[in-house]
């Protein structure tokens, strides 16, 4: 039994040869029930704006898109937004986390590396905005209702913010304005 998430993967397969029947079926995750949950958020983040921040480490990941990322979180600060960082991939999310909050003028939280499925579903529903490139945690946006912009780094990210229509700022090897991002996402928190 063949299932994938996107008409876009199912066209590639199909395209390379296999003829079995395909699906095309939402991630699992969006059946969870988040009401169902009880953990709590930390307290100081309980009546609080704050922006959501998803990324991982990709090959030019020393260079501008750090500092692009990073120039995006300042100016989301300087505007009374905090900027939570959510490792959805354990320690490695957490490292580029780090680079780009020793990178910032100014403070934001990294979240711990060992939050479970549930808890980071719970910050996310939390916030008022995903800025995300893992895949996953645009998911997660999707199934708490939480707005989102995507950065890309795969196919995958294109076709799942297409599915749902919601927007992504460009792809992470041709270059965004950290600026523009900034922008879109007080917007987005604003209104």
């Amino acid at each position: 039994y063949i299932t994938l998430r996107d008409k876009e993967s199912k066209e590639l397969v199909k395209s390379i040869g296999v003829t079995k029947k395909i699906d095309i079926v939402p991630d699992p995750v969006m059946g969870f029930n988040i009401d169902s949950l009880s953990f709590d958020i930390k307290e100081s983040y309980k009546n609080k704006d704050y922006v959501i921040i998803s990324i991982r480490d990709w090959k030019n990941s020393n260079t501008s898109f750090l500092k692009d990322i990073a120039t995006t979180c300042d100016k989301i600060i300087d505007n009374g937004v905090d900027v939570v960082f959510i490792p959805m991939h354990g320690e490695h999310d957490e490292k580029t986390s780090k680079k780009v909050t020793s990178i910032m003028k100014q403070k934001a939280t990294i979240l711990s590396k060992n939050l479970t499925m549930e808890e980071k579903m719970i910050y996310i529903k939390n916030s008022k905005l995903v800025i995300g490139m893992r895949l996953h945690a645009l998911i997660f946006s999707a199934t708490v209702g939480t707005p989102m912009i995507g950065i890309s780094y795969d196919p995958k990210v294109d076709s799942y913010l297409e599915l749902i229509n919601q927007p992504s700022i460009g792809n992470v090897e041709v270059g965004w304005d950290p600026i523009e991002l900034a922008n879109k996402s007080l917007d987005i928190v604003a209104n």
